[in-house]
């Protein structure tokens, strides 16, 4: 079952500009579970545009931090 789990998080992660090992790190350990559940859901939602550049701000605003204490 984790193959399913590993195409996931693939496809959000291209569907996000990011590397796997980038999305990973902030669904798992940056954001909450609650931004994390919005983001994966927004990427799937056909349609729904502003649904996912709001997901994809969530998501950068964690990306900008990690690149900052880099």
């Amino acid at each position: 079952m984790a193959g399913i789990f590993d195409l996931v998080d693939s496809m959000v992660a291209q569907e996000l500009g990011v590397d796997e090992k980038t999305y990973i790190q902030v669904i798992e350990h940056e954001c909450t579970y609650w931004q994390a559940q919005f983001i994966i859901g927004a990427m799937f939602e056909e349609g729904n545009e502003t649904r996912k550049e709001k997901g994809r701000k969530i998501f950068n605003q964690y990306v900008g931090k990690k690149n900052e204490s880099s």
